[in-house]
């Protein structure tokens, strides 16, 4: 478990340092306490032309802006989800590597994003893939790197529950077979 810790700690590192750094922070937005490269919503700058910009927005909902103005349903899910995953783990007897990246990811970025919740009541998003507008049509939701963390965390768990849990388990595959 403490190697997820780690992980998870590294995480919520990452994402409130790189939102400090791009997009400050204040508790009362007409009047930051800290800002960052980017001052007020909406601004954004060109990081690599056409490819990928900081933009600064502030998304009450979840990713692409749905379920707007639900802060309360976002906190109660994911500290019900952080304790799910958490008590889960603990009665796993062996914890692949693989698994243990991808919890480290998921509670690292949930909990990124639940500490934006709490401490500003929105989370504030900056990373802005243009690429996908210009290339392929569509407007891509702007993101942080806590939703990195959670998409990746997601990704891994996908692999571990294909490819890894019944190799670990194969005695609870035999039960519901037989």
């Amino acid at each position: 478990m403490i190697v997820i810790f780690i992980i998870a700690v590294v995480a919520v590192l990452l994402d409130q340092l790189s939102k400090l750094a791009v997009v400050g922070f204040a508790i009362d937005f007409s009047n930051p306490i800290f800002t960052g490269m980017l001052e007020k919503e909406g601004e954004s700058v060109s990081i690599i032309r056409n490819f990928f910009s900081f933009t600064y927005v502030l998304n009450d909902g979840a990713a692409f802006g749905i379920l707007e103005n639900q802060r309360w349903f976002f906190l109660i899910v994911t500290v019900i989800a952080c304790a799910a995953g958490i008590i889960m783990l603990l009665h796993m007897p062996k914890k692949h590597w693989l698994l243990k990246i991808s919890a480290g990811f998921l509670f690292g970025g949930a909990i990124g994003n639940l500490i934006d919740r709490v401490v500003i009541g929105v989370v504030r998003d900056f990373l802005d893939a243009v690429f996908c507008e210009k290339w392929f049509g569509f407007s891509f939701a702007v993101f942080n790197v806590a939703d990195v963390f959670v998409v990746v965390g997601v990704i891994l768990l996908i692999i571990y529950v294909f490819f890894v849990h019944d190799k670990l388990y194969p005695e609870q595959k035999k039960e519901k077979n037989g």
